[in-house]
């Protein structure tokens, strides 16, 4: 899995990062919507956002998720942010798999649907 990972293409959101030197690797601070628009138009392959909320809720924004993956552990906080912005409308997901692992987590995959 790490090669597949090293060799992936990745586009870095950052409004501080100027560039970046590994190979691969793009730097986008002007229009992250526009840049996975054009992503999506190129060769239709997976889109992974990996630990940004913010990114998540902008690219939800901008209608531009196909499918959600959830970890759902058993462990209430009670605080934290949410995962998911407030919006006037919901955005409309349809469950695609649930699967418990060994010790309780939830691994959820959503297809939007609207």
């Amino acid at each position: 899995m790490a090669d597949k990972i090293n060799t992936m293409t990745k586009l870095v959101a950052s409004s501080t990062l100027g560039s970046s030197d590994r190979e691969g690797t793009t730097v986008n601070a002007d229009n992250l919507a526009e840049a996975i628009r054009d992503r999506k138009q190129e060769d239709g392959g997976a889109i992974v956002v990996a630990g940004s909320r913010s990114v998540v809720h902008a690219l939800l924004d901008a209608r531009l998720v196909d499918q959600i993956n959830l970890q759902v552990f058993p462990v209430i906080l009670g605080s934290g942010l949410r995962v998911h912005p407030d919006r006037p409308e919901p955005i409309r997901v349809e469950l695609e798999s649930s699967r418990a692992l060994e010790r309780g987590v939830l691994l959820q995959s959503y297809r939007v649907t609207g």
